[in-house]
C-alpha cells in the first residue's frame, strides 16, 4: 500500500491543481468553476494592499503561537513543558506536513516532544487527536453562527437553491458532529464503569503487535478527556480553540480585503469551514485542495470573480504555510539537529512503545 501512496497523492494533487487553474464544468451537478485569467491574476497581485496583506501574514503566523498555547493546556494532565519546546515542535510538525505526504508531522511532533520531555508518547499523540476534535467542533460552531447572517442575503438575492443546498449540507454535517459529541460524552460517562471484559474482547480483535499500543493510546486519551471534563481547564481549552479559529478567520478576512473584496466576518467564518475541507484532503500542505476549495467558495457563494478569488487562494495559502515551514525547518535542522531519516525512524511502528 505504501508503494502506491506517493503516486496516488501526486495524482490527487495534480488533479486539484488542474481544477484550480483551468476550472471545472459539471452541468449535471450544476458545478461551474471558472479557470484563472493569468494576465488579470498578475494585475491583481500588483494591486494588493500591503497593509492588509501584512496583517494577514501576521495573523496566520500568530495562529501557531495560539496552537502551542492550547497544546500546553491539553498536555497539563500529563505534565508541564516549556512553551519554547511546544512552539518549536508545533512549527516542526506543520513544516513536515507542508513538505511531506501522509501528514507525517501529526505523528512526529508529539513523539519528538515526548522524547524531549519524557511525557507519555501515547498521551502526546492523544493530545493531537483531541486537537483535531476541538478544531472540528469550533469550525462547526463558527459555521453555524455565520448561517443566520448569510442565508437571508442569499435568499434575497434570488439564490434560493444555493441557500437550500447549504442548509442541507450543514444539517448533514451537524448530524455527524452531534454523533461525535455524543460518543465523546459516552466515553466520559463510562470511563470508570466500562466493563473491562468488553474492552479486553474488543482489543482481542486487533493484531497482537498493535494491541498494547492501542490500549495505551486509548487509556491516555480517556485520561486526557477525564482531566478536561471538569474544572477551569476545559474553559481555557475552549476559549483558546475559539481564539485560534477567530484568528484564522481574521487572517483570511484581511487577505480578502488586501484584494479589495469586502468579505464580512460571517463570510470569513463560513469560508473557514470550506477551507478546512480543502486542507483535509491529504496532499502536502493542502496544495490543490485548499486552492480549489477557496476559489470555489468565493465564486459560488459570494459572487467573487475568479481572478481575485484565485489571488486570494494563492496568497492566503502561501501566507499560511511558507513562514511556519521556514521557521519549522530552521528549528528542525539547526535547533534540534534532526534529519528526515530520524523522523521516519522515530515514527516507525514499535519505536515508541
Amino acid at each position: 500500500m505504501r508503494s502506491w501512496r506517493g503516486p496516488l497523492v501526486a495524482i490527487l494533487t495534480l488533479a486539484l491543481l488542474y481544477v484550480f487553474i483551468w476550472g471545472l464544468e459539471v452541468p449535471y451537478l450544476h458545478i461551474h468553476l471558472p479557470g484563472l485569467d493569468f494576465p488579470g491574476l498578475l494585475g491583481s497581485f500588483r494591486s494588493v494592499r500591503l497593509l492588509w496583506f501584512s496583517l494577514s501574514v501576521t495573523l496566520y503566523f500568530l495562529h501557531f503561537v495560539i496552537r502551542a498555547w492550547r497544546w500546553d493546556l491539553l498536555l497539563r494532565p500529563l505534565g508541564r513543558s516549556r512553551f519554547s519546546d511546544l512552539f518549536a515542535y508545533t512549527t516542526i510538525g506543520y513544516a513536515l506536513n507542508n513538505i511531506l505526504p501522509a501528514r507525517v508531522g501529526e505523528i512526529a511532533r508529539p513523539l519528538l516532544l515526548s522524547r524531549k520531555t519524557g511525557l507519555s508518547a501515547a498521551g502526546t499523540i492523544a493530545s493531537v487527536l483531541l486537537e483535531r476534535i476541538l478544531d472540528l467542533l469550533t469550525i462547526l460552531v463558527l459555521f453555524g453562527a455565520s448561517l443566520p447572517f448569510l442565508l437571508p442575503l442569499w435568499l434575497a438575492g434570488a439564490q434560493r437553491e444555493k441557500a437550500v443546498s447549504v442548509v442541507r449540507t450543514a444539517a448533514q454535517v451537524g448530524v455527524v458532529a452531534a454523533a461525535a459529541i455524543l460518543f465523546a460524552l459516552l466515553l466520559l460517562k463510562l470511563r470508570n464503569s466500562f466493563p473491562s471484559k468488553y474492552l479486553a474482547w474488543m482489543l482481542a480483535l486487533l493484531p497482537s503487535r498493535t494491541r498494547y499500543s492501542v490500549a495505551q493510546l486509548g487509556d491516555s486519551f480517556l485520561r486526557g478527556l477525564r482531566a478536561l471534563a471538569t474544572g477551569r481547564l476545559v474553559h481555557l481549552v475552549g476559549a483558546t480553540s475559539l481564539l485560534l479559529w477567530l484568528d484564522l478567520a481574521g487572517a483570511y478576512w484581511a487577505m480578502a480585503h488586501a484584494f479589495g473584496v469586502d468579505l464580512t466576518w460571517p463570510g470569513a467564518f463560513f469560508m473557514n469551514a470550506i477551507l478546512a475541507m480543502g486542507m483535509a484532503i491529504p496532499t502536502p500542505g493542502g496544495v490543490g485542495g485548499y486552492d480549489a476549495f477557496c476559489k470555489y467558495g468565493l465564486t459560488i457563494f459570494f459572487g467573487v470573480d475568479a481572478t481575485p478569488a484565485g489571488g486570494i487562494a494563492i496568497l492566503s495559502h502561501l501566507a499560511g504555510i511558507v513562514p511556519v515551514t521556514l521557521v519549522g525547518l530552521v528549528v528542525f535542522f539547526l535547533r534540534e539537529g534532526l534529519s528526515f531519516g530520524s523522523v521516519r525512524a522515530l515514527a516507525a511502528p514499535g519505536e515508541n512503545g
